[in-house]
């Protein structure tokens, strides 16, 4: 077989490998997110579960999704600062995310002037449409 071949079949595997971990990590962010947005209340067992699939799902991931999921599953074990570092570090890296503001607004129950701010900035990157007249 030629260098260019193997060269060539090398080039595929590690083309079907990375392809086959992004699939492992979109299962294991849907996996984590129908545990954590579940109506029921959330057992130790399944927290757990549910933050293993997110640590997962993590590996290579450039996407924030899995940090404001592991803020909405800090919110569920009523972890509130933790939720509210993890929104902040979203929106610090990405501060036109619509989802990571309104995550940051929910994790701020209790400080006025962080829900507010959290509002606005909200407001500003989804303003209210106003119906045709």
């Amino acid at each position: 077989m030629s260098p260019a071949r193997l060269l060539a079949a090398a080039a595929a595997l590690v083309v079907c490998g990375w392809f086959a971990l992004a699939v492992r990590q979109s299962v294991d962010t849907n996996a984590a997110a129908s545990i954590i947005d579940a109506r029921t209340p959330l057992s130790a067992a399944r927290a757990e579960h549910a933050s293993s699939l997110l640590r997962s799902a993590a590996l290579l991931n450039p996407d924030r999704s899995v940090d404001l999921l592991r803020s909405a599953l800090a919110l569920r074990l009523r972890q509130y600062a933790h939720a509210r570092a993890l929104a902040l570090s979203v929106v610090r890296r990405e501060p036109l995310n619509l989802q990571a503001w309104l995550a940051f607004g929910v994790a701020s129950y209790g400080d006025r002037r962080a829900f507010l701010f959290a509002l606005a900035q909200v407001a500003r990157l989804a303003p209210p449409v106003k119906p045709p007249s």
